[in-house]
This record gives structure tokens, C-alpha cells and sequence, in this order.
């Protein structure tokens, strides 16, 4: 529903900036927590150069990696991959559907 929102409203919100603003925040709260954050290995949505300097400009003091298959190049971001899609499953698992006829006893994917 909030992905369908903002994709609809008049001025459109896409998935890649939705997804960049959701990584900009997670690096965002890590610092506000006092995480000590040097550097980060991010698998790119959209193109991997401006995504690179857009981060750089925002966080100048993290050292970034932006680039097509991180996940697949980088342990680092394997790691967090698996964790993101296990997290990701284990919510759709438990997930209370408002819609009748929908179960988490039913198939419906993930998207992977």
C-alpha cells in the first residue's frame, strides 16, 4: 500500500529513489546509534555512479562501494543479503492480511 501510494501520487516517488531514501536512512540511524560506520558495499538500483556520489555527498566521512552484483563480489554484502532475505520472509510468514482470502498458509512469493 505505501509502495502503491507513492508510485501514484502526482509527483512520482519511483522504487529506485524509494530505495536509495531507504538506504540513506538505515546508514542515517546507524550513525544517530553511535555505530562507528567507515564503509559501505551497496548493490546499486539505478545507475551505480550517481548512486555513488548521491551517498558521498550526503555521508563525505564513509568510504562507499557502489556496484551491479555486490552482493555476489562482496561477503560483507552477501552476508546482509541473506539476513535482509530471511528477515523479509520470516515478516510475509507472520504477516496478518486485511484482504479475505489471503494467508501466510498461502504460496504468494516474495518476489525472488
Amino acid at each position: 500500500s505505501e509502495l502503491s501510494n507513492k508510485m501514484l501520487q502526482r509527483n512520482k516517488y519511483n522504487l529506485n529513489a524509494i530505495s536509495h531514501d531507504t538506504a540513506i536512512e538505515m546508514i542515517q540511524r546507524a550513525l544517530s546509534a553511535g555505530v562507528n560506520v567507515t564503509a559501505a558495499y551497496i548493490d546499486t538500483v539505478g545507475d551505480q555512479d550517481s548512486y555513488q556520489r548521491k551517498l558521498s555527498a550526503r555521508f563525505p566521512s564513509i568510504d562507499f562501494t557502489v556496484c551491479k552484483k555486490a552482493d555476489s563480489i562482496y561477503p560483507i554484502t552477501s552476508a546482509a543479503s541473506i539476513c535482509a532475505k530471511v528477515t523479509r520472509d520470516q515478516e510475509i510468514k507472520n504477516w496478518t492480511f486485511k484482504e479475505q482470502g489471503f494467508s501466510s498458509k498461502n504460496s504468494i512469493g516474495s518476489g525472488y
